[in-house]
């Protein structure tokens, strides 16, 4: 393809904002960027955003065992449109990635994906918590992500046993913090509103618990964790305290998060119906 230039856009990278113009070479790579510059054709992107491809840690497939709802090739379509060029497909489809026959097959499915998909296998069988998933026969497959998505549900044993076993592989461990008992039964953070609301509540120290309890294990073990969808800020500060002790961990948090707050659900529209 002939060079093309973005012109009028405002890039956002990790040297902060600025206006420039943005050459693409030959080869679909970044060749130039600065003020003024020209190419065989241009685009006019003013008033966009320029920025390096977004990548999404915690991305959730239906695909395999639910294909009517969504493929791996139709979740990527929507991934690239957002603006996403990775993503990490997590093991909860219908059909759970706790083997190396469903990696495999999983793995040959990333081929239709229409950006880079990176897939993650579950830490426990069938994601229950109770026995520890063949980590090394998935690894064999190229395999480095291993997640208990949404909630940790093994007890402290399971646990660190995962931990351990997965420094053999060098793989990445990916938890959720809301606690099981959050998981299944409360619907919105503990509170005044929840109270006058009559909703079941999730406290707070529910998640803190477990991201104490996570971060303890990981210093333990040695281990590199990543937990997932953090929601307070207290939770953060157990991260930061256990990376400045030498847990290799890091975390994320969703845009809602720090976008939205509960009054929202005082108006009980679904759509501010989020877990966790």
């Amino acid at each position: 393809m002939s060079k093309i230039v973005l012109k009028g856009g405002v890039i956002i990278d990790k040297s902060g904002e600025r206006h420039a113009d943005v050459v693409i070479g030959q080869d679909g790579l970044i060749s130039e960027i600065g003020k003024n510059l020209s190419a065989a054709t241009t685009i006019d992107v003013k008033g966009q955003i320029i920025s390096s491809g977004f990548v999404d840690l915690n991305a959730h497939f239906s695909q395999p065992g639910n294909e009517k709802a969504e493929t791996i090739e139709t979740g990527t379509r929507s991934a690239v449109k957002g603006g996403y060029t990775a993503v990490i497909a997590m093991p909860d489809s219908e059909i759970i990635n706790d083997n190396a026959d469903t990696a495999r097959s999983i793995v040959k499915l990333g081929e239709t994906a229409l950006c880079h998909v990176e897939i993650a296998g579950a830490i426990t069988l069938g994601n229950q918590g109770k026995e520890i998933a063949p980590l090394s026969e998935m690894a064999a497959l190229g395999i480095q992500h291993f997640a208990d998505p949404f909630v940790a549900r093994g007890n402290d044993l399971t646990t660190r046993r995962a931990m351990e076993y997965s420094q053999k592989f060098g793989a990445t461990l990916y938890y959720g913090c809301a606690g099981e008992e959050s998981y299944s039964k409360g619907q919105m953070n503990e509170g005044m509103i929840s109270s006058l609301l009559g909703i079941a509540g999730i406290p707070k120290e529910n998640e803190e618990i477990e991201v104490f309890r996570l971060c303890s294990l990981a210093k333990m073990t040695g281990a590199r964790i990543h937990l997932q969808q953090i929601t307070n800020p207290q939770s953060v500060k157990l991260i930061a305290e256990a990376q400045a002790e030498g847990a290799n961990v890091t975390c994320e948090i969703a845009p809602h998060h720090f976008a939205l707050t509960e009054v929202l659900v005082e108006s009980f529209e679904a759509r501010y119906k989020i877990f966790p």
